[in-house]
């Protein structure tokens, strides 16, 4: 690929904001699912009561959009859950072989790689898909048994 075409590749590319498409009640309350964890029942709920009850006109498809922002964010989170990090946290890759199996049994303890943006990630997955598993359970998720991909009620 040639530099031109690489440059014009990076014009033609869309940046998505997920929070600004999503409106800021989504946002706070996918934010509060992950970040805020005891009340996850109560926020689906809270979900399902604003898409039902507030007026069509400014809060039309809001469950939708929380599921779509949370869909992002859970899949921004298993990215950075998952990411390798074989070298040093600060991309020092100078270690020798005893320090890379220290860090690599740190991990299997951790559930990380020692890095705490990696454990963060990993718990707010998981506070996700609780909310995610919520939001199934009163019926705004379903699952599709034809083509096993998700769709809303």
């Amino acid at each position: 690929m040639s530099l031109e075409t690489n440059n014009e590749a990076k014009e033609s590319t869309t940046v998505i904001n997920a929070a600004k498409e999503a409106g800021t009640l989504s946002t706070l309350l996918v934010s509060c699912a992950y970040g805020l964890p005891l009340q996850t029942p109560s926020y689906a709920a809270l979900t399902l009561g604003v898409d039902v009850k507030a007026p069509q006109e400014t809060h039309a498809g809001f469950a939708k959009r929380c599921v779509e922002l949370t869909m992002r964010c859970l899949g921004r989170d298993l990215d950075m859950a998952l990411e390798y990090c074989g070298g040093d946290i600060n991309g020092d890759d100078t270690m020798n072989d005893n320090e890379k199996e220290n860090v690599r049994c740190l991990a299997e303890r951790t559930g990380g790689c020692g890095n705490g943006k990696q454990i963060d990630a990993y718990y707010r997955a998981k506070f996700l898909l609780r909310y995610l598993a919520y939001l199934t359970k009163i019926g705004i998720v379903s699952s599709d048994d034809d083509n096993n991909s998700g769709s809303f009620l």
